[in-house]
């Protein structure tokens, strides 16, 4: 059978060409088709490995830099991290953060910056890490480590690429500013281990806690200033004069107890190398002592000096006008005499004054002369009150004022009554207690006549008031 024939203008092909004919057209297409597609992912593929490999390269090569215009690497030896911090010189880069956060590197420059993505979309990292490696007496090296892929959910573009290095820093530590801590009390200075070798300063060293000074068995070589722990003789030494000499000897006349110091033997002299009692303040202008209340630079406004005069005489002098007290008792012990002129011109004692001598009060008459008057003794503390009256009808009734009352026992009164009149024959006390008393003239006359009287009773409280005292009781 022929499968070709000459054909006229009005025939056409017939079921079976046309079949042949669309097998041969499907075939060559598929074939077309799926060497187009191969291209395509072959091509997609390779654009997916130049991107992972150009972003690692830039990413890299952004990393060094930092690391090596870095004057620090402020992150802690041998320990991984994904976070890198670089201490800069310069202060609008200080300091400069690169870490890794939900797959993108960022770089970060000072605290309160913005973080800028290093890497395109088109990638993401799978892992980050830095490691410090310290190189002494050579500038520390950071191992970078980190795996990167094509951001992709095709299956067929999953290229990932591992990438290790390790970059030297280059700049030392230099500083063109103060160098402060960013929180108080929570930054350290190198550590116990390693440690840095020595440190120059030019001006003054405070520290707020201890300085350990370092302990050594024998005497170093050294140059006048030098000071350190002998750990053979427990003692600190110093180097002065071109010699080592112990700072002290190893320990103190004082002794400690927490938070205080005492000392129990021996005498305390200040002003003074030979103190004649316990303690001595010794000054020639006599200020010897201030007691201050809550004075901390020396502006107290509320003190009590004591203050010794050439005579020996000591004195209190107060800021104020405040009542000074003494809570027990107070014994002068020696001869001549003691004055106390309080600034109002009175003296008040809340409690008892002991006398071995005479209890007197002077006064100044005017005419080049002082009367000293003395006060009467007896075995008793005792009150009085006295006055003048008058019969009437041969009696009285004299009513004893209140203030004389309310500190009189109401028992042990005593009364003495003197005519001061011709007029009767004698009088007698008919009743008496510490708020009155009665008068009557004797054989019940009615006479008119006057009276002086002297009431003596017993301050109330002091009934019982002891009068012999073995000499440990005074």
């Amino acid at each position: 059978m022929k499968i070709f024939k000459n054909l006229s203008p009005t025939s056409g092909f017939s079921l079976l060409e046309l079949l042949i004919y669309s097998g041969i057209f499907v075939t060559v297409s598929g074939l077309m088709v799926g060497t187009l597609t191969t291209v395509t992912k072959l091509q997609n593929r390779e654009n997916a490995n130049i991107e992972v490999t150009e972003q690692s390269q830039f990413i890299l090569g952004a990393i060094k830099k930092s690391i090596s215009e870095a004057s620090l690497i402020d992150i802690t030896s041998n320990t991984p991290t994904d976070n890198l911090k670089l201490r800069m010189s310069d202060g609008t880069k200080d300091p400069t953060y690169v870490y890794l956060e939900n797959g993108n590197i960022y770089k970060k420059e000072t605290d309160s910056g913005t973080p800028v993505a290093l890497n395109s979309t088109a990638i993401k990292f799978d892992s980050l890490s830095f490691t410090r490696v310290a190189n002494p007496p050579g500038k520390d090296t950071v191992k970078i480590d980190f795996t990167l892929s094509y951001n992709s959910t095709d299956s067929s573009l999953a290229i990932s690429k591992d990438f290790r290095t390790a970059v030297a820093r280059v700049s030392a530590v230099t500083f063109d500013s103060d160098l402060i801590p960013s929180a108080d009390n929570t930054y350290n200075v190198g550590a116990s281990n390693p440690r840095w070798l020595n440190g120059y300063f030019a001006g003054t060293l405070n520290v707020s806690g201890l300085l350990q000074v370092g302990s050594i068995s024998s005497d170093p070589s050294g140059t006048n200033g030098a000071i350190y722990y002998n750990g053979t003789d427990n003692v600190f030494r110093g180097y002065q004069g071109g010699a080592w000499a112990n700072l002290g000897a190893g320990t103190s006349t004082w002794s400690t107890s927490g938070s205080n110091i005492y000392y129990t033997t021996g005498s305390v002299g200040i002003g003074t190398n030979n103190p004649a009692k316990t303690l001595e303040l010794n000054h020639a202008t006599g200020q010897n002592l201030r007691l201050a209340y809550n004075d901390s630079d020396g502006s107290a406004a509320n003190y009590a000096d004591l203050t010794v005069g050439t005579d020996g005489a000591l004195s209190i002098t107060t800021s104020h006008t405040a009542t000074t007290t003494i809570n027990n008792d107070v014994k002068v012990i020696s001869t001549g005499t003691y004055e106390l002129t309080p600034s109002d011109g009175n003296l008040n004692v809340s409690g008892n004054i002991v006398a071995t001598g005479s209890k007197s009060f002077v006064q100044n008459v005017g005419i080049g002369k002082y009367i000293w008057f003395a006060a009467l003794e007896g075995p008793e503390v005792g009150t009085y009150i006295r006055g003048s009256s008058t019969l009437e009808n041969g009696e009285k009734t004299i009513n004893l004022p209140e203030n004389f009352s309310l500190v009189t026992e109401p028992t042990g009164v005593t009364i003495q009554v003197t005519l001061t009149s011709d007029s009767a024959a004698g009088l007698f006390i008919s009743e008496k207690d510490n708020t009155h008393f009665t008068v009557k003239e004797l054989n019940n006359k009615k006479g008119n006549a006057s009276f002086d009287y002297l009431v003596n009773g017993i301050r109330k409280g002091y009934s019982n008031f002891q009068i012999d005292r073995a000499s440990d009781q005074q």
